[in-house]
């Protein structure tokens, strides 16, 4: 990918200065992005912009002026799809993570970055336009929602009890480990009909069938498809919409490339965010910057950096300036 030098220029947007730093993690995101696109194209699954960032997309032509992440969606089939392409076609380096290959991962998505770690090999700062820190896209899965009403019930109580019991359970524990959950896990496993292995990580095999069950209603006995995991945890949840709506796509400008989004974004976005057009800049669910953890820890360690952190320091103190003016 090609990033206009301009892009990574500090400018204000809409009243709001964006420094050159958060200029360069919104390009180090593109690039991963990008990976995920030529896999998507290559092999012909869909994708799109989702959540604040469709309202990116329709609202400002491209990053929400104090955002700093980019969300994706996929239908269960293409999702599984690309994970399985990934592992062998993601440049080198690149990290996924999920319930599937990570036992601390509880999120019914996947985490996708261009690097497990923070790195300052010049090869990789001059990959990702100056940025060392671990950033990039998350890609939600979108399931189907049982057309009968019981049916949709009991999926809904075998998800919720999934989660709760995963999320109780510290990742590498075994079945003799937590004899708390032993109850629970009798109740599941009659439930479910299978046997969870005594041996193995027992909240990992909880989440995994978490996500099977989720992928397990097929689109004929569905009108309505939704983010599973978020539908039967969450009672407050509304982004639920006919499944048609995750199946029609238009090409919309984002920053300096055009990409996939729903049809029906504005009756997705109305859903979800009521009057979009409007602005209202709120809180998120992580730190802004994304990386700021990370970049407290390398602060520290500044002393045995080389020359590529000097490089990046400078540019710091110089949007450091900027911003105070």
């Amino acid at each position: 990918m090609i990033i206009p030098e301009e892009f990574l220029q500090s400018e204000v947007r809409e009243g709001y200065y964006i420094p050159a730093k958060m200029k360069r993690c919104w390009a180090s995101i593109l690039e991963v992005l990008n990976e995920i696109s030529i896999i998507c194209n290559r092999h012909h699954l869909k994708w799109w912009m989702d959540w604040g960032t469709m309202l990116g997309v329709v609202r400002h032509g491209g990053f929400i002026p104090w955002d700093d992440d980019v969300d994706i969606s996929m239908l269960r089939e293409d999702y599984e799809a690309f994970l399985g392409y990934a592992k062998e076609e993601l440049p080198a380096g690149y990290k996924i993570a999920n319930v599937y290959n990570d036992s601390d991962f509880r999120d019914s998505l996947t985490r996708l970055v261009s690097s497990g770690v923070v790195k300052f090999t010049e090869d990789f700062l001059n990959k990702n336009h100056g940025m060392p820190y671990v950033i990039g896209v998350d890609i939600m899965v979108i399931d189907y929602v049982p057309r009968e009403e019981e049916k949709c019930r009991e999926l809904c109580e075998l998800i919720e009890k999934l989660h709760y019991v995963a999320g109780s359970i510290e990742p590498e524990r075994i079945y003799k480990e937590v004899p708390f959950f032993h109850k629970d896990i009798a109740e599941l496993e009659g439930r479910l009909h299978r046997s969870f292995s005594r041996t193995k990580p027992l909240s990992q095999q909880l989440a995994i069938t978490e996500q099977e069950l989720m992928g397990g209603v097929k689109e004929e006995d569905a009108e309505y498809a939704t983010m599973m995991g978020a539908y039967a945890t969450r009672p407050d949840f509304r982004t639920v919409f006919p499944k048609q709506y995750y199946q029609e796509f238009i090409m919309l400008p984002f920053e300096f490339i055009e990409i996939p989004t729903p049809l029906h974004y504005d009756e997705m976005l109305r859903k979800v965010f009521g009057n979009y057009m409007t602005p209202f800049r709120a809180g998120g669910t992580h730190d802004y910057p994304m990386y700021t953890q990370q970049e407290e820890i390398v602060m520290k360690e500044v002393g045995n950096i080389a020359w590529p952190l000097y490089q990046y320091q400078k540019e710091i103190q110089k949007d450091s300036k900027e911003e105070s003016r």
